[in-house]
């Protein structure tokens, strides 16, 4: 039985590599990474039908799918070949450190005279998995058949049920009641094909998916003739930016794409010696707009410009009274920095800003601040 399963799939991927050469395709890249067969029995156990299962699938294609075995881009060596990829999260940092969009992965399992198929597709895109299909099969010891009848299902749902929208994959629901399932018993075989609807007018919009929490403290130092009235104490800023926005350009190693914000600023100034006691509180409301440039999806350098109204309490001590004054001036701001995700889902990320502020009042105000900050992102929901 050893040897005999083991030249079958020899010689499937021989017949099936040699029709592939004569019809190669191109397209959407699709990755399979290593499917093994966890059994106690020795002509099974670890056996990867990867290689099988990815000719199979680039023979049969009638769509623009590239599909590639982890081989082509991954060493033996490397841990991600030594680690088998178990969950959607793992699939993510995969794909995250491989930059690719697409991945299959799965395990059969044979024991007891019972095989067991799980095979997912999972699309970095959406961050989950958008095609399971499971197999089940009892009182079988025949594991060649029973994989020949996987490769088929899989064959039949992503060459045909997938479709292809924007250059981007689309599952569609069959009913179009959002989700599928399909249940059968036939010669003591159970099979489970659950399909996933991605179309948009079903999507549900969750607001917290596009917040991200910014707060940012620093050091604020006026410049010009201010420089010699006023000293920087603090600067703090917090507010909301829009995040998760469709790149308008991604090439998996760079993205390039703009980020709105809504932000609320404080900063404190206080006298240079030698001059009357005073103090300087400002407050400003800003509407930032970045345009910013993501890199190898771990750094995000950017140049932010926009409006704001900023708002002036200045208090000076004359002999034993304090006097206040109030003003209002319309106000521009240019900054520029760089952001370090910290995670690799970029939930949470630390950067550096330099911001200049140019305020129009009677006498021109410049000021510049250096800021340390953060930014928080909620887990996304589906």
């Amino acid at each position: 039985m050893f040897v005999s399963f083991k030249k079958l799939i020899c010689l499937l991927i021989i017949v099936l590599s040699i029709s592939i050469s004569l019809s190669a395709k191109g397209g959407i890249d699709i990755y399979v990474s290593d499917i093994i067969v966890n059994s106690s029995k020795e002509e099974y156990k670890s056996f990867d039908i990867s290689p099988i299962l990815t000719q199979s699938l680039l023979s049969v294609s009638s769509k623009s799918f590239t599909f590639h075995s982890f081989s082509e881009i991954v060493s033996k060596e490397s841990i991600i070949m030594r680690e088998k990829i178990k969950n959607d999260y793992m699939a993510y940092e995969v794909c995250d450190i491989l930059g690719i969009r697409y991945l299959i992965y799965g395990f059969i399992s044979a024991e007891n005279n019972n095989m067991i198929a799980d095979i997912r597709l999972f699309s970095k895109v959406e961050n989950k998995t958008i095609l399971t299909i499971n197999l089940e099969k009892k009182n079988e010891t025949d594991l060649s058949r029973f994989i020949e009848e996987m490769i088929l299902e899989v064959d039949n749902q992503i060459n045909k049920d997938i479709k292809l929208k924007d250059n981007e994959i689309v599952v569609q629901d069959i009913k179009g009641d959002g989700k599928t399932e399909i249940d059968g018993t036939e010669n003591n075989k159970k099979k489970k094909v659950i399909i996933l609807d991605t179309k948009e007018k079903d999507k549900k919009i969750y607001v917290s998916n596009y917040i991200g929490i910014y707060n940012s403290v620093g050091y604020p130092f006026p410049i010009d003739n201010w420089w010699n009235i006023l000293t920087g104490m603090i600067n703090v800023e917090t507010g909301v930016k829009i995040v998760r926005i469709k790149p308008f350009y991604d090439n998996k190693k760079v993205a390039l794409y703009l980020k709105p914000a809504l932000l609320f600023s404080y900063s404190l100034y206080v006298n240079k010696p030698k001059l009357s006691e005073s103090l300087l509180n400002s407050f400003i409301f800003k509407a930032p707009l970045d345009f910013d440039v993501k890199l190898f999806n771990r750094f995000e350098i950017f140049v932010g410009l926009g409006p704001q109204v900023q708002m002036d309490l200045f208090t000076q001590k004359y002999l034993d009274k304090y006097t206040n004054y109030f003003g209002v001036a319309f106000s521009l701001f240019a900054s520029t920095g760089i952001e370090y995700f910290l995670d690799k889902r970029q939930l949470v990320s630390i950067g550096l800003n330099n911001n200049f502020d140019f305020t129009f009042y009677d006498r021109f105000f410049i000021n510049y601040k250096l800021q340390f900050y953060t930014m928080v992102k909620f887990q996304e929901k589906k």
